[in-house]
């Protein structure tokens, strides 16, 4: 008898699912679907759910959509062993022959579900500041076997936008397009070779938009050849590494367009500036729908089925049931009447099942307990520190400021409590004062907070996340040593001009904060090279050549 393989038993065993589930479940939409068709929308659908089990609820929801993919967050993520079994629930959820996409965004640095038992990488802008491939491909290698070892089969990252977007920021690897090409491509090469499905992020780019598209729609004014240039690290990349899949981003190009539509429902930025112009012929996997104002306003079913027509292959709707059963119920309705052309739904679902096959997402992953016994790894941990160490950048440093003596009464000022732990692991008799979003509610309570303990410390050191919130430093009399744990903006030096050292360490991952106290401290070297430009004003002063060389490289 002809043994039949899993990926050709996929539209049979969905097909009965489907039957099965029109049998004893109540319908996701109000009118009958035909199991085919059911099957084919549910391919087109990435989606997310609360909490961290398989609810009877989630699962009756997930056996209705029948969706090519689920994406968790940190809401689903309460260790590593638990999202490992969550995996293996979705996956035993929908059926060996219909596998989901098992999709997460572990980009590293500020972007970092997955923390414990898995090493946390300082993320892409550290890598940038090295300026090294190679530790870019290592990066991502490690990223990708932590990934399948929990049963994830595709990463959201890279991103491979600027990083002026303040969405974006240290989670892009640099300025510069060809720093963005040679990193990312070498990081999704990697990535991709250890069998995880890869999606980039986000196409067209929206690193230079003024807004944030999870509250407003950022609309892109520059000329063409001015876009062009932001372009060149995805059509390179493309090029280079034979990449899988990339996300769009909610961003308008009038420029490329003569109009305002989003590029996720722009049939001029993804099928003819992605599919034609740039060859590619991966997935196209759209940004979040439902949480997202800049797409959302459109309505989720009609801005699904134009992101369809458009070209893109899946759309991503990641909180609600009810939003996911209208996109459904879209879709399908779409399809029907023929808005969405039975060619352009095949070739969706074409695109979708060649990457899981290509990803040999229908292979049954070896048992759960096996991949848990080879999670911990303790050359990745000596990886991220590599990395850390590589990225530290020094953006000021005025004589006699470095070492700091661990004897000196110490200050610590920040919002990371991870940064005040590695200070404290240096100097236990630091005192910590932590400047969160609830000590913000009163500015002045928290301005005389720091003040006192200025006027008690010989010294403070700072480390902030929030660029805003340094200028609570401005009026600090004693020295002061500040870390920057995200990316410099032009204003930076008038912000702190009092600071006697400025390091930045792009993430405030345990590692990336350790690399900066041993700078601090021990006067471990600094030899990341600021991936952004930061004009230097006359106030700031590097004044050893090891320091000048770093910044004028």
């Amino acid at each position: 008898m002809q043994v039949i393989r899993p990926d050709k038993l996929f539209l049979l065993a969905v097909f009965l699912a489907a039957t099965v589930c029109g049998c004893h479940r109540k319908s996701a939409v109000s009118f009958p679907i035909e199991p085919a068709l059911a099957q084919k929308v549910g391919q087109l659908m990435m989606v997310g759910f609360k909490g961290p089990e398989v609810t009877p609820e989630i699962r009756e929801t997930l056996r209705e959509l029948q969706p090519g993919g689920i994406c968790l967050y940190k809401q689903n993520i309460t260790s590593a062993r638990q999202v490992a079994k969550l995996n293996d629930d979705l996956r035993a959820c929908l059926g060996e022959n219909n596998p989901p996409f098992l999709a997460v965004d572990q980009e590293g640095g500020v972007v970092v579900r997955i923390d414990d038992e898995v090493t946390a990488f300082p993320g892409a802008m550290a890598l940038g500041a090295t300026g090294s491939a190679d530790l870019a491909a290592k990066a991502g290698a490690a990223q990708a076997k932590g990934l399948r070892l929990l049963g994830f089969n595709m990463n959201l990252a890279p991103v491979l936008d600027v990083p002026n977007n303040p969405a974006i920021a240290t989670r892009s690897f640099g300025e510069q397009p060809q720093l963005i090409s040679a990193l990312g491509s070498a990081y999704i090469t990697a990535q991709q070779n250890e069998m995880i499905a890869t999606v980039a992020k986000h196409f067209p780019g929206e690193g230079h938009g003024n807004d944030d598209s999870h509250k407003r729609l950022p609309v892109r004014w520059e000329r063409v050849d001015v876009l062009r240039k932001e372009l060149t690290p995805f059509r390179e990349v493309i090029e280079r590494s034979d990449l899988d899949g990339l996300m769009t981003a909610h961003v308008a190009m009038p420029a490329f367009t003569n109009n305002r539509l989003p590029a996720t429902i722009s049939p001029q930025l993804l099928g003819g500036l992605l599919r034609h112009e740039f060859a590619f012929d991966g997935l196209i996997l759209t940004d979040e729908l439902e949480g997202m104002l800049a797409i959302s306003s459109y309505g989720l079913g009609h801005a699904a089925v134009e992101a369809i027509k458009s070209g893109a292959d899946m759309v991503f709707i990641a909180f609600s049931s009810d939003a996911q059963k209208e996109v459904q119920h879209a879709l399908v309705q779409a399809i029907q009447s023929g808005e969405i052309p039975t060619a352009r739904l095949d070739e969706a679902v074409r695109h979708i099942t060649a990457l899981k096959r290509k990803r040999r997402i229908f292979e049954t992953p070896s048992p759960r307990e096996q991949r848990l016994a080879e999670l911990e790894r303790h050359e990745d941990r000596l990886l991220a520190e590599e990395i850390a160490r590589k990225s530290v950048t020094c953006l000021r440093l005025l004589p006699n400021t470095l070492p700091l003596s661990k004897n000196v009464r110490i200050g610590i000022v920040g919002d990371s409590e991870n940064f005040a732990k590695a200070v404290k692991v240096a100097a236990p008799q630091a005192e910590f004062l932590l400047v969160d979003s609830q000590a913000l509610k009163s500015k002045r309570d928290i301005q005389r907070s720091i003040d006192r303990l200025a006027q008690r410390s010989d010294v403070i050191v700072a480390g902030f996340i929030y660029l805003e919130r340094l200028e609570l430093l401005r009026n600090i009399k004693c020295p002061l040593i500040a870390v920057l744990m995200n990316v410099p903006d032009p204003g930076l030096f008038n912000r702190i001009p009092n600071a006697r050292a400025l390091l930045a360490t792009y993430s405030y991952q345990p590692v990336s904060v350790q690399a900066a106290v041993a700078a601090i401290f021990d006067k471990a070297a600094m030899p990341g090279v600021l991936p952004v430009k930061q004009p230097l004003p006359s106030t700031a002063a590097i004044v050893t050549t090891e320091y000048q060389t770093a910044i004028s490289r």
